[in-house]
């Protein structure tokens, strides 16, 4: 386990350097906000496309293959959006980033297999702080690397530096992590149409998995429009650069490690998974619509403290929910279910993001991702309504 968070780090790590200069670097192009949040929902679109097939490669092959190829790739992504000097470049360098992105399935697979459901909580919550941690320090790393000012700031040295350490990431797995899956729990491919991976199937028959993967996609899609269209929102209402938005970041992602990594078991223990679910969900949506309405930089640091926590305990928990309801041989499948539903949110919320930014204000994009917590609430209730004996109590 402590290989793997590790492992998982490093990865993030690369990918946070490039949250807080994306946008501005879209800005320098000559791109609308439509089409920065646009270049950002390409990432989760080629994302969604790889995750159910890593989710059910590592069901078949193991899951220690299967994240040394991405990570692999990711390397290439990086690259690629190093040297990118045209808008059309850019689009390519994060298509590729997020087809190597769909590794995420086959890394919570590999948790659920060395987890028990008595520290299952707990472990998901390990591998959501180490996601977590890397997206915390990576921006503030690449605001640092970038600098504050966006006529002058340098694209190519944390795209550099993101590369190195997917690279870096690749030879830990390679050298360190061991298998988790042993060959005779494994689930060739040649199934159904040709052993094609189809994310949702089956989810229509089951109200419970089918409820919680669509309260993750709907929280998803929140986040994901808060964290697109933040830096631009920040950079017209405040006049923040790079280095400022990283910062940001890094507070909005410091709470959510804490949660993740010290609170997430206790409160478990204490609450249940699904009040915790409940509980993370209103403290996310209050915080965005506070965001929505912020005119002082305090009311942003209390709002990005208030999402940074919210979701910071909704991730792992909804995650304990969908874990416990899937059978071993098809945790990988599953569990990339899940993240095609988070990957589905983080298309469409940048994608919204931008055009409701342009067309009804600042501040409608973080207004409309609170509103979405409503419809997530009943979902949730909704999905742990049968066979709750099966989940983390009390309830």
């Amino acid at each position: 386990m402590p290989v793997l968070l590790l492992i998982v780090f490093i990865d993030l790590l690369g990918f946070g350097l490039i949250v807080p200069l994306f946008p501005f670097y879209g800005e320098r192009l000559g791109a609308s906000p439509v089409l920065i949040t646009w270049a950002i929902a390409i990432y989760s679109l080629a994302q969604l496309i790889s995750t159910p097939f890593w989710g059910r490669l590592s069901d078949a092959y193991g899951r220690r293959p299967i994240l040394m190829l991405s990570m692999l790739g990711a390397v290439l992504g990086y690259v690629l959006l190093a040297i990118a000097d045209t808008l059309w470049m850019l689009f390519v360098a994060r298509a590729l980033g997020g087809l190597m992105a769909g590794n995420l399935s086959a890394a919570f697979a590999y948790v659920t297999d060395i987890s028990d459901e008595q520290n299952r909580a707990r472990s998901l919550g390990l591998i959501g702080a180490a996601f977590g941690l890397g997206f915390t320090v990576g921006p503030a790393l690449g605001g640092l690397l970038a600098g504050n000012d966006p006529e002058s700031w340098r694209i190519m040295l944390p795209a550099i530096v993101a590369a190195v350490l997917s690279l870096v990431a690749f030879l830990g797995a390679w050298w360190f992590l061991e298998e988790s899956l042993p060959r005779e729990q494994r689930k060739p491919l040649g199934t159904g149409a040709g052993g094609i991976p189809m994310p949702f199937r089956g989810l229509s028959t089951r109200i419970d998995l089918g409820s919680l993967v669509t309260a993750g996609l709907l929280m998803s899609a929140a986040t994901a429009m808060m964290q697109a269209i933040f830096p631009i929102w920040a950079s017209h209402e405040f006049n923040f650069g790079p280095q400022t938005v990283g910062m940001a970041f890094f507070v909005l992602g410091i709470l959510a490690v804490i949660c993740q990594a010290a609170l997430i078991g206790p409160l478990d223990r204490r609450f249940g998974a699904r009040r915790i679910a409940l509980f993370g969900v209103l403290t996310t949506s209050a915080g965005l619509m506070v965001l929505g309405l912020a005119a002082t930089h305090a009311a942003v640091l209390v709002a990005l403290l208030l999402i940074g926590a919210g979701f910071g305990l909704f991730t792992p928990s909804v995650t304990t929910l969908v874990s416990l309801r899937a059978g071993a041989g098809e945790r990988g499948s599953v569990m990339g279910a899940y993240q095609a539903a988070g990957s589905i949110g983080r298309i469409v919320g940048p994608a919204m993001s931008g055009v409701l930014f342009t067309q009804l204000g600042s501040g409608a994009p973080f207004v409309l991702g609170a509103l979405l917590g409503l419809p997530a609430l009943w979902l949730i209730v909704l999905g742990t309504r049968a066979n709750l004996a099966d989940i983390s109590q009390p309830v």
